[in-house]
C-alpha cells in the first residue's frame, strides 16, 4: 500500500478532518481570548498564515516533485508544524468566555490573568464586560434547528446545487494557479510568479 494512490487518499481524509476543525476552533479561540484592541487582527493573521502556508507548501513541492515518494516527504513536513501546536496548545488555558458562560468565574479569572499576565484586579472590569456580553446575547441555537423546514430545503439546495457549482470557479488551483488542467510543475511556478 506504501506510494501508491489509496495511501495518498486516504492520508487527504485522516488529515482533512482536523485541518477543517481547526480552521474553525483555532480563530475563534484566537478571538475569544484576545484583548479587544487586537482581535480583528488575530483574525486577519489567521487567514494570511493559510496563504502564507499554501505558498511554503509550494516552495517545498517543487523541488520534492521529482522524487521518488516526493508527496510522503511533503507530508511529512506538513507535520511538524502541527506537532508544534499539538505540544503547545496544552500550555493555553480555557477560553475565559467559555468558562464564563458554563458559570466557571473563579476559573474564568484564573485563566484570564494567565492570558494578561495580570493580577484578578486588573483583570476585574475585561472579566465584568465579558459577563455582560454573555448575558446580552442571544440564546444560541443548535443543529437541530437546521431540521426545521424552512431551513432544511435551503442547506439541501446549498450542499447538492450551489456548493458544487461554485466549487470548480473557486477552488484552489483556479484560485492560485489560473488554469486547473496545468501540469503540477507550471502550477506551482504560476503559483509563485503571483506571490512575487
Amino acid at each position: 500500500m506504501h506510494g501508491s494512490l489509496t495511501t495518498l487518499l486516504f492520508g487527504r481524509v485522516l488529515i482533512g478532518f482536523p485541518i477543517g476543525a481547526l480552521s474553525a476552533v483555532l480563530p475563534m479561540y484566537a478571538t475569544e481570548i484576545a484583548p479587544r484592541q487586537i482581535r480583528g487582527l488575530l483574525g486577519t493573521l489567521f487567514q494570511l498564515a493559510i496563504v502564507l502556508g499554501i505558498l511554503l507548501a509550494t516552495i517545498v513541492a517543487i523541488p520534492v516533485e521529482s522524487m521518488v515518494n516526493g508527496w510522503v516527504f511533503a507530508l511529512g513536513i506538513a507535520a511538524v508544524p502541527a506537532g508544534i501546536l499539538s505540544l503547545g496548545i496544552w500550555r493555553f488555558p480555557e477560553s475565559p468566555r467559555w468558562l464564563l458562560a458554563h458559570a466557571d468565574e473563579a476559573a474564568a479569572s484564573t485563566a484570564l490573568q494567565t492570558l494578561r499576565a495580570q493580577t484578578a484586579e486588573e483583570v476585574g472590569p475585561e472579566l465584568q464586560e465579558m459577563q455582560q456580553a454573555i448575558a446580552n446575547a442571544p440564546k444560541a441555537s443548535g443543529y437541530g434547528d437546521l431540521l426545521e423546514p424552512k431551513i432544511l430545503h435551503r442547506c439541501v439546495l446549498s450542499a447538492t446545487i450551489v456548493m458544487p457549482i461554485l466549487r470548480v470557479p473557486l477552488s484552489v488551483p483556479v484560485v492560485c494557479c489560473g488554469n486547473p488542467s496545468e501540469s503540477f510543475s507550471e502550477s506551482c511556478w504560476m503559483l509563485l510568479a503571483g506571490a512575487v
